[in-house]
């Protein structure tokens, strides 16, 4: 399986993130529960995760990369999806976590945000922090402020 049909088959399962680790399948995660992409497909290789991974990079993010042993980047697979990729070396092989950014932005009221969101979006001046845990909704809800500003 290529990284494109890898991220297209998650897309398709509605996955919020996709694990690639050498040895393993790779690895959805769904409503916060992770479990494999499907069934009866080989484990990824150390070598086909590098391939995968340094594929998407570009001279000047291997560097970096090789420097500093991670990297975040972005990635964006025509009529698929975009992503946010954290590419990492753990234990001597380099690993990757995916997240898909949705095309759709949703706005305050789909969020069921607290009718204070569009006050505090609305102010002019002034500092906002939007804090929590991996997943919690902190860029959906800036997305969703910065439309409502918009």
């Amino acid at each position: 399986m290529t990284l494109n049909d890898i991220l297209a088959a998650a897309i398709k399962k509605q996955a919020s993130d996709v694990h690639l680790k050498a040895g393993l399948v790779p690895v959805i995660r769904k409503h916060g529960k992770l479990r494999p992409l499907q069934q009866g497909i080989p484990q990824l290789t150390a070598q086909q995760i590098d391939d995968m991974a340094l594929g998407m990079l570009d001279e000047e993010q291997k560097k970096t990369f090789a420097k500093m042993k991670e990297i975040d980047i972005g990635y964006g697979l025509t009529g698929v999806g975009r992503f946010r990729v954290n590419i990492f070396r753990q234990r001597g092989t380099i690993r990757m976590v995916i997240r898909n950014i949705p095309f759709n932005v949703p706005n305050i009221d789909d969020l069921a945000l607290p009718p204070i969101v569009k006050k505090i979006a609305d102010f002019e001046r002034g500092l906002i922090l939007v804090t929590g845990i991996t997943g919690s909704g902190k860029s959906s809800t800036l997305a969703a402020m910065v439309d409502h500003i918009n």
